[in-house]
């Protein structure tokens, strides 16, 4: 028999339940709820290791604010440094919006 995934499983369940005329009308609702949460806490363990690559001991005088913002790009960002540097030399609206002292959207530049 060959190995069923969990939204197989589901929608098979939810089909008999249809079949049947059994109405359970919050279920959808919680396995939404349930479905939606991880699995393990790498994505955690991943995100403390890359903070304590860059924030150690030396250089705790960085405030949340920028560790926060250098986690996000760590994490969300798949370029080399080389490959950032020549992104960021290139996009002048970018290169004006971090020489300002105004506010601006970060993906207005992108």
């Amino acid at each position: 028999s060959q190995k069923k995934t969990t939204e197989q499983r589901w929608l098979t369940d939810f089909e008999n339940l249809r079949k049947n005329e059994i109405k359970v009308p919050n279920l959808k609702m919680f396995l939404e709820f349930v479905l939606s949460l991880p699995g393990t806490n790498a994505s955690v363990e991943r995100a403390f290791s890359l903070i304590n690559n860059f924030w150690t001991s030396e250089k705790s005088q960085m405030s949340i604010e920028c560790v926060k913002a250098l986690l996000i790009i760590q994490m969300n960002c798949n370029l080399s440094c080389v490959e950032m540097y020549d992104k960021v030399r290139k996009n002048k609206t970018l290169l004006k919006a971090l020489a300002s002292t105004e506010k601006y959207d970060w993906n207005k530049s992108q």
